[in-house]
């Protein structure tokens, strides 16, 4: 560039021979010389800094909690704890729970692994990780004091506005549903025995990759409180990896089964769901979906069929009385 520049000077007479001599020489010479310099320059074992800089390695805090919701809850206080400290929250991977905090100086990875939750920070800001969680935690014992006062859980649902049925509705109902799927006669005579016998239903059509963890699931979620609805339907659900995508089976027992109803009768319609944890799914739309679709007139077409083809065309909305 600069021989460019220089000929272009030249060639305008804007410079005389010697000078244009002179550029030549600077550019051989700085061009011959600069690369053995540099290497000698950078052989040396000493830093290249004026002042040696001190470089604190990551140190990982680790917190373990009884279980994996637990430690889920814990993990999205913590990111509105550090939001309200005005912490930049970063999620490096949701998939994996993997955020990364950020505010001046600091620099903070969090991460969730099982039940426990994993600070990557500096050795001096452990402290201040340490007192973060001692906070969360207060207010997360605070809240779970609150939600041990009675709350009348079938009451809301009891009261809930009833919506009515749409044609729409059983259209997408049958999207999940197949006759493969569907039983006109259980055999059950129990709440544990309909669970297993509509899991074994679920398995059979290859949609459960692990049953015994599906069934603890479903009977986790059945601890809690009754799946137990009212009008003779019951809906027994749970989250599990067990299934990669929302799965259902339905099964009906006309003679009826003791299920801890809402309203104290038995169950005859029973509607077994389960969606995967880690993955999206229309979980709470499909419960919606299910209470649409089996009203009044949907659960007297579906106690009056005989078959599972039957079952079908009542949830397709194609045979309603």
């Amino acid at each position: 560039v600069a021989l460019i520049v220089a000929g272009i000077g030249l060639a305008a007479g804007l410079l005389s021979q010697q000078v244009f001599g002179v550029a030549i020489l600077m550019t051989l010479v700085t061009t011959i010389a600069a690369p053995p310099v540099l290497v000698m320059m950078f052989s040396s074992p000493t830093s290249g800094l004026r002042r040696e800089r001190l470089v604190e390695a990551a140190a990982p805090v680790e917190f373990e909690f009884p279980s994996a919701e637990t430690t889920s809850l814990l993990l999205t206080k913590l990111r509105h704890a550090f939001e309200a400290e005005g912490f930049f929250v970063h999620a490096l991977d949701r998939g994996l729970d993997i955020y990364q905090l950020r505010k001046d100086a600091i620099a903070i990875g969090l991460r969730q692994t099982g039940n426990r939750l994993v600070f990557d920070c500096a050795a001096r800001d452990t402290s201040f990780v340490r007192t973060a969680m001692v906070e969360v935690l207060a207010e997360f014992e605070t809240a779970v004091r609150e939600l041990r006062k009675p709350l009348d859980a079938r009451a809301l649902v009891k009261d809930a506005p009833q919506t009515v049925a749409e044609p729409k509705h059983h259209a997408r109902f049958a999207q999940y549903v197949t006759p493969a799927l569907l039983r006109a006669d259980l055999r059950a005579g129990t709440k544990a025995e309909v669970i297993d016998e509509l899991l074994d239903v679920l398995g059979a059509a290859g949609l459960v990759g692990d049953p015994a963890a599906a069934r603890e699931a479903v009977l986790q979620r059945e601890q809690s409180m009754s799946t137990g609805m009212e009008h003779g339907l019951a809906i027994p659900h749970g989250r599990t990896d067990a299934v990669n995508r929302l799965v259902c089976a339905v099964g009906i027992k006309k003679e009826g089964i003791e299920f801890d109803a809402m309203d104290g009768q038995p169950s005859r319609i029973f509607v077994m769901t389960l969606s995967p944890r880690s993955t999206p799914a229309p979980h709470m739309e499909f419960m919606s979906l299910v209470a649409n679709t089996l009203d009044e007139a949907g659960r007297e077409a579906l106690l009056g069929c005989s078959s599972a083809s039957e079952m079908y065309s009542v949830l397709a909305g194609e045979k309603r009385r």
